[in-house]
């Protein structure tokens, strides 16, 4: 893993672009942290995490660079396994002082963007390879059909004594092998470049909210938001993996 941070390349006049960031900052109680000729730096503690701006530059070379980091990593220190990284302002779904710091973020950009059309965004983040993708795939697939299959063994195991205990176990992982199939299925889709891989996946996890309701069981909640991750990372990737 590596540093990742967010920059914006603005073409705008410098005593305009600092007036705007230094309201913004005062709006969302960022502090001004360091002020000299190569930059003007802002910070803010959100939780246990730091989130940093930086102006630097002027006019066609001005840059605004962001990134959030665990509180006590300096700006100009390289992130590490003991003290964390630096990470860039996500487009995808996160949650917690990220997201605090997105939602902070993506307002300072809405205003530069009425001031100036002249903006481009550079999100430097890891993105995850298709091959280490479909291996994630066939994992989820593997562990729901063996989970399917034990509780088809034990269904054969209840059904004499708790015949209506083993119907249930059964039915339960009938359901999961075809889920895990279904997964399977995607993920060699994935690997030949499919685009129909996203919406196989996407119907598996819709047969599996429908079966769970129709069962009486909680809404999988948690399941879903993984799920969403999963299908978010598919659609963004779409053209970066070749999926056609």
């Amino acid at each position: 893993m590596e540093d990742k941070i967010t920059v914006v390349e603005v073409d705008m006049d410098a005593s305009e672009l600092n007036r705007i960031v230094e309201q913004w900052a005062t709006e969302t109680k960022f502090v001004l942290n360091q002020k000299n000729e190569k930059r003007i730096l802002y910070s803010k503690n959100i939780r246990l995490n730091t989130a940093w701006l930086s102006i630097e530059g002027e006019g066609e070379n001005a840059k605004i660079i962001a990134w959030i980091a665990p509180k006590g990593l300096k700006p100009d220190v390289k992130g590490n396994a003991w003290s964390g990284w630096k990470m860039a302002v996500s487009n995808g779904p996160i949650f917690g002082p990220a997201a605090i710091y997105r939602k902070q973020f993506n307002k300072l950009m809405e205003t530069l963007k009425i001031k100036s059309a002249n903006i481009v965004t550079n999100n430097n983040q890891p993105k995850i390879e298709k091959r280490i993708f479909v291996s994630i795939l066939v994992a989820i697939g593997a562990i729901e059909f063996l989970s399917g299959a034990l509780s088809v063994i034990s269904a054969v195991t209840f059904t004499t004594s708790y015949p209506e205990l083993g119907n249930i176990s059964l039915q339960n992982g009938i359901f999961n092998m075809v889920l895990g199939i279904l997964t399977l299925i995607s993920s060699q889709m994935l690997k030949n470049g499919k685009e129909l891989a996203l919406w196989l996946y996407g119907s598996t996890i819709l047969l599996n909210v429908t079966y769970e309701i129709a069962m009486g069981h909680k809404f999988p909640y948690l399941s879903i938001f993984f799920s969403a991750l999963i299908i978010w990372q598919l659609a963004t990737s779409k053209k970066e993996w070749g999926l056609a």
